[in-house]
């Protein structure tokens, strides 16, 4: 699973580290084999859409 986080504003990296544990705590309950969590600025582009 993929999840990609928009956020408005810049956070610290020990900011992002803790929203990226909480979401993985709470999709853990899904058991899902893999995840990776995406923090990304409003402004930047999703790198997944510039795939041609």
């Amino acid at each position: 699973m993929t999840v990609h986080l928009e956020i408005d504003e810049p956070l610290t990296n020990a900011v992002q580290q803790r929203i990226k544990a909480a979401v993985a705590a709470t999709l853990a309950t899904y058991r899902f084999a893999h995840t990776t969590i995406e923090i990304e600025q409003a402004e930047e582009p999703c790198r997944d859409t510039q795939i041609p």
